[in-house]
């Protein structure tokens, strides 16, 4: 298929079948500037959505391995309504207190867009300038007007919590009750530069409970001591080292089931 300049940045959205059935992007000397992953699986089937890259002049279908029989191609379009891509960010804890996960949207219109339009209700329309911040829980909206004032379809997305991200049960400031993670799963929570050198207060559960400190990089800066005993507590403090930007809980010994956090807040 040849391909018009004026589908360049736009969202190509397609399905194909079989297990090697690939498309690729080509420019005009034949050069691949895209190639799709496969479905993988025999009779699979995978929808893709991707941009079309400037410079494209071909859309390929081909099998792309000796072993499959052949490609399939169901559905091939441009997919007119906004594309909304959320980044999800974990819970700070500040000199005054734990800042709630979040995630910042950013959207894509079509190139035929005129008034580019998002919504966090679905009813109130705001014109869209840049990245939206988006509450945990709250759904945001997002549609396109063109130049004959026809409207997109609207598309949607939820901000949920991240996975690895520190529950609310362990900054809520009840101390006798609090998160668990299980086996090799951590949680996580992102550590302002304006708490260094301050006092964590923090109460752990279970035997081999533990909390790190850890720099951008990951690198460790402390580990706390564990409980040490089968349904032990260990209620504790630590001085927050220059540097750390993430609090991590964890197991810290294949001997124990988890770990659990009560609490955790800085010593006023």
């Amino acid at each position: 298929m040849e391909v018009d300049q004026s589908a360049w940045n736009e969202m190509l959205k397609f399905r194909i079948e079989w297990y090697y059935a690939q498309i690729q992007f080509l420019d005009k000397d034949k050069n691949v500037l895209y190639t799709s992953p496969i479905p993988g699986i025999t009779n699979g089937i995978l929808d893709v959505e991707t941009l079309i890259l400037e410079n494209t002049k071909y859309i390929k279908l081909y099998c792309s391995s000796s072993g499959g029989d052949g490609a399939c191609l169901t559905e091939i379009q441009i997919v007119q309504e906004p594309q909304i891509a959320l980044t999800d960010y974990l819970p700070k804890l500040t000199n005054i207190g734990v800042e709630q996960p979040y995630s910042m949207a950013n959207i894509n219109y079509s190139k035929s867009t005129k008034q580019k339009l998002y919504s966090l209700d679905n009813k109130n329309w705001l014109e869209y300038i840049g990245e939206v911040k988006v509450e945990v829980g709250q759904t945001i909206y997002a549609k396109g007007i063109n130049e004959k004032g026809e409207e997109s379809n609207v598309s949607n997305k939820t901000a949920l919590m991240r996975k690895d991200a520190m529950g609310e049960g362990a900054y809520d400031g009840d101390w006798s009750k609090g998160i668990s993670v299980w086996y090799d799963d951590t949680a996580w929570m992102e550590v302002d530069n304006n708490v260094w050198n301050l006092t964590l207060r923090f109460k752990l559960g279970w035997m081999r409970a533990s909390i790190q400190f850890l720099d951008k990089d990951k690198k460790i800066l402390y580990t706390s001591p564990n409980p040490g005993v089968s349904n032990g507590v260990l209620d504790t403090q630590a001085l927050i080292p220059e540097n750390t930007k993430y609090i991590k809980l964890y197991r810290s010994s294949t001997d124990g089931d988890g770990a659990y956090l009560y609490e955790l807040e800085i010593k006023k």
